[in-house]
């Protein structure tokens, strides 16, 4: 819920973590592999959207990459990330991808057990599929605002898969 996300947000020990949790919850975007790939000149403020590079679909026609709102939710947790970050800071998280830059796989990134510390911290107990969760009732939400198509676009993801996968 978002009272829960709020808990969670407030629980977080950095900017760039509660950007993680934003841009999970009220962006959508998968993570590790969406989050730690956003990079600063993917937001775009004044035109208040961003850019998604996603190496999940690049391999899909168009997959690539996709464009979705600035959602009013993710402006103060980024502008945060964005005061606090490093001069010359390229990732919108930088400090957490370390293991990110590996050739290997995303999953080399445990971004899980340090969330799990966060989840207990503000009182919650963690749920399955963290990060997967947190994208799921981001598209539920979307979907009761937008048409499915729209939100699907924004999400990376078909109708079918968002049925399937992500819609409660």
């Amino acid at each position: 819920s978002r009272d829960d996300v709020a808990k969670v947000v407030d629980a977080c020990p950095d900017a760039e973590w509660r950007a993680m949790v934003a841009l999970s919850r009220f962006g959508g975007l998968r993570c590790p592999s969406e989050t730690l790939s956003l990079k600063w000149e993917h937001i775009d403020w004044h035109k208040q959207r961003i850019t998604v590079i996603s190496p999940k679909t690049a391999h899909h026609p168009g997959g690539g990459q996709r464009t979705i709102p600035l959602f009013a939710e993710l402006v103060e947790p980024l502008r945060e990330a964005h005061e606090t970050a490093p001069e010359g800071a390229v990732f919108v998280v930088s400090r957490h991808r370390s293991q990110a830059d590996a050739t290997s796989d995303w999953r080399s990134t445990n971004l899980r057990t340090r969330f799990e510390k966060i989840i207990g911290r503000a009182g919650l107990k963690p749920w399955p599929r963290l990060f997967h969760a947190l994208r799921a009732s981001c598209e539920t939400e979307l979907v009761e605002r937008f048409p499915v198509q729209t939100v699907t676009a924004w999400l990376g993801n078909s109708p079918k898969i968002a049925l399937k996968h992500y819609l409660r």
